[in-house]
């Protein structure tokens, strides 16, 4: 017999219902995935399950750094302010129960943020973590030349607006 997983199942179905099937329906070929609260809502439920502790922490945290700066790096991300990004967050985090969201802001505040700065300060350590867990380091996550719209500018928005939670 199979072993059925109902809490990601609750979560997906969650997510389309924030809208997040019109969004995968009008991504184009690039894979382009907007911001949407059924998108963060998703990246919200793999925070919440970091296994804490564990020895695999490290790369499943480089992991979901990158999935959120990739995030960050995607044009549709491109003019949304810190206002419009904490109300989209905070969406996305009234479908988490209070232990879960107590768990969520543990995670993000004390592992994915430092990991995504250390990532955008070029740290050698979270590159390396970022190779094993086989993901792709992109050109864009550097400090060097930001423009207005850059990769560090919006994860700092996108920092700052789920922080604001708190």
């Amino acid at each position: 017999m199979r072993h059925i997983n109902w809490k990601r199942g609750a979560a997906l179905l969650i997510a389309c219902a924030l809208g997040l099937t019109p969004v995968c329906a009008g991504a184009d070929l690039a894979g382009e995935m907007p911001l949407t609260a059924g998108v963060f809502f998703l990246l919200a439920q793999e925070t919440v399950e970091l296994p804490v502790g564990s020895t695999g922490i490290s790369l499943e945290t480089a992991k979901l750094s990158a999935d959120l700066l990739n995030l960050c790096s995607e044009e549709s991300f491109g003019g949304k302010d810190q206002a419009d990004v904490r109300q989209l967050a905070k969406k996305a985090l009234d479908y988490l129960t209070d232990a879960e969201k107590d768990m969520f802001m543990y995670n993000f505040e004390d592992q994915i943020v430092p990991f995504c700065e250390g990532l955008l300060a070029g740290d050698e350590r979270c590159l390396s973590l970022l190779r094993d867990a086989g993901v792709a380091v992109s050109a864009s996550w550097t400090e060097d030349g930001q423009s207005e719209e850059s990769d560090l500018s919006r994860w700092r928005i996108l920092k700052a607006a789920v922080l604001s939670l708190q």
